[in-house]
């Protein structure tokens, strides 16, 4: 079974990782538009169930809230390529005249999966425990940064504490001016309920979870 997974953030590559830990001779897949994992950094590294990242090969450094958000997506993209998992960076959908995936690389037909899961406009609904095929309609803009612990932030929205004395900060639409300035600036659209690496790693867990399902359905359909 060839299965194609749209889009390499945390809850793609956790969603590859829950199907190919179900030891059933899937080939999995991944396309990422842009040219990194991990990169460019667009909801924070907020992170309540640390557990969720204990068994990555590659040991990452939590602070009281938090990490890096890119850590934890280059430490699972890696982490999956030792499982054979394909990852195929800044490749996008496109028809012309059928279908087909585009990257830097060699153009990938969607006739070649059996099965496709789009991560990137789905959303996942933690009060229902369920998948919705849209993207939620109350996100708002956010404006971030990083800066040291010991600066006077003025009360951002989303506050992530690292291991190494830095704070990454989230505001709504505009970002402060701070002492000495921002060490780094980042940026994002998302809602509250869907800023945790936890979320993501739920979502892409209930994707795989779904897929399994229809797979199986369609199977029997098919028998």
């Amino acid at each position: 079974m060839n299965i194609l997974i749209i889009g390499a953030g945390i809850s793609g590559i956790s969603c590859a990782e829950y199907l190919i830990n179900q030891n059933m001779g899937y080939k999995i897949s991944l396309i990422e538009k842009n040219a990194e994992v991990g990169y460019p950094q667009t909801k924070p590294g907020l992170i309540i169930d640390k557990a969720l990242i204990n068994h990555l090969d590659k040991k990452i450094n939590l602070g009281e809230t938090g990490c890096r958000r890119p850590w934890v997506s280059k430490s699972l993209a890696q982490h999956l390529a030792r499982k054979g998992i394909q990852i195929h960076l800044r490749s996008n959908l496109i028809q012309n005249p059928t279908l087909s995936i585009k990257g830097a690389g060699r153009i990938i037909y969607l006739k070649e999966f059996n099965f496709i899961i789009n991560t990137t406009h789905t959303y996942f609904d933690f009060k229902s425990k369920n998948i919705q095929y849209k993207p939620p309609q109350n996100k708002m803009n956010f404006k971030g940064g990083l800066t040291f612990e010991s600066t006077n932030t003025h009360q951002p929205i989303i506050k992530v504490k690292h291991s190494d004395n830095l704070i990454e900060c989230w505001y709504e639409d505009s970002i402060p001016e701070i002492e000495n300035g921002w060490l780094e600036r980042i940026n994002g659209s998302f809602t509250l309920e869907t800023a945790s690496i936890d979320y993501s790693f739920e979502k892409g867990r209930k994707l795989a979870k779904e897929a399994i399902l229809m797979m199986s359905e369609s199977s029997q359909q098919i028998a």
